[in-house]
């Protein structure tokens, strides 16, 4: 009986020390023996296997955790598992990087420590809902890296319900969502300026017959008040034809000659002649252009336009205001260039960044803007495969930044 006590306790000695069904073969055939005539021998016999199969079932879990963790590591969904409290038990790239962590694990921390759950009622509910085998899905904003990121989550269980365990898993649907507005832009855009053309070539003729007859008027009165309104006529119709103008050029930007394009060069000629006005005393300019970006195809004037337009709203957003800042600056991109303008003026709601490329609309007094500047820039950069949006800038104010493609690639 001792010895077989001995074979037994070897038997099962193998069955932990193994990482495989073929290595307790192997040791569990120099426990039984091989006359099965000996007593003892069955008894061993059915020990092993009953090992065996105990071994083999702990190998095929094994194998698959191994598989979950590679998938879980690969996957390019941000996912992690976590504990009944919300605490992440382990987490894989896509998450450590998308809740800040960067190369570090998010492994130990909660999610509402990570700014995933604000709202802990509803973090509570979610876990009630996973814990008890239900699907819980729903939209959370994650903050990454001081940029707002949408996104959806889905939190299930792992195994049967009532699990100790939990999956959660984020997809960011930021950019396209931003795709999904810049295709909504693009459309209003391109309506409202087959319609605007329209509409401006038939305005033209009458508006140039009433600024004629209120220039006849204006130097044939002899009375001052007459000619002080026959003046501020042709202001006005001097206005409504620049507008007339700005309306035409939305649809004509596809004729324009492409032209090979230094936008370091672009940028200088502006600021050089912007910085000559008065105004600009008062404000801090800053540069850091990159002397190897690569150049870009397109219409120059075009260009040369938007950047001019996102120039001047700096302007006008520190206006009259103290420790005015404004810093333009350009970078290689993946495939192409980044062009930053940033201020450090009262900056752009949440609220208003989803219009502020609509065509008409502006927050500035009517004198000074006609809401055209942002949109037809958006129409711009659209065409030349690029993308334009805007962001809290660094000094508080606002920050629009512009990609574009390159002839050169990265």
């Amino acid at each position: 009986m001792h010895k077989v006590l001995e074979s037994v306790t070897a038997l099962v000695k193998a069955a932990l020390d193994t990482d495989s069904l073929s290595g307790f073969l192997d040791a569990a055939a120099d426990q039984v023996p091989a006359d099965r005539s000996d007593p003892t021998a069955e008894v061993l016999a059915d020990v092993s296997h009953m090992l065996a199969q105990l071994v083999e079932r702990l190998e095929h879990d094994r194998r698959a955790a191994v598989r979950a963790d590679a998938m879980l590591a690969a996957s390019p969904l941000p996912s992690a598992v976590i504990s009944p409290d919300g605490r992440v038990l382990q987490s894989n790239y896509a998450f450590d990087s998308l809740v800040g962590q960067g190369m570090q694990s998010a492994s130990g921390k909660t999610l509402t420590s990570l700014g995933l759950f604000a709202d802990t009622e509803l973090l509570q509910a979610a876990l009630e809902a996973g814990m008890s085998g239900q699907r819980w899905d729903g939209g959370l904003s994650v903050m990454a890296d001081k940029d707002e990121r949408a996104c959806d989550a889905v939190l299930t269980s792992i195994g049967a319900p009532q699990a100790s365990e939990l999956l959660f898993t984020l997809y960011d649907r930021t950019d396209e969502l931003r795709i999904q507005r810049e295709a909504i832009a693009r459309e209003k855009l391109a309506t409202a300026g087959e319609i605007a053309s329209g509409v401006a070539h038939e305005v033209n003729n009458p508006l140039a017959a009433i600024r004629i007859e209120a220039e006849l008027i204006a130097t044939g009165t002899a009375d001052e008040a007459t000619a002080d309104s026959a003046r501020a006529i042709i202001k006005e119709v001097d206005r409504a034809s620049r507008i007339a103008r700005a309306l035409i050029h939305l649809t004509r930007r596809a004729d324009r000659e492409l032209q090979d394009i230094q936008v370091n060069d672009l940028i200088q000629e502006i600021i050089d002649l912007r910085s000559q006005l008065d105004h600009w005393m008062d404000i801090d300019l800053r540069t850091s252009l990159d002397p190897d970006l690569p150049s870009i195809t397109g219409p120059r004037t075009d260009l040369r336009q938007v950047i001019f337009n996102l120039i001047t709203n700096a302007e006008d957003a520190v206006q009259h205001t103290d420790g005015a800042i404004i810093e333009v600056t350009t970078s290689r991109t993946e495939g192409g260039i980044r062009i930053r303008v940033s201020d450090s003026g009262g900056g752009i709601s949440a609220e208003l960044q989803q219009r502020i490329f609509d065509p008409f609309f502006t927050t500035k007094d009517p004198d000074k803007g006609m809401g055209l500047g942002l949109s037809m820039s958006h129409g711009v950069v659209a065409e030349l495969d690029g993308k334009i949006w805007v962001e809290e800038s660094p000094f508080g104010g606002a920050q629009f930044v512009v990609d574009l493609p390159s002839d050169s690639g990265s």
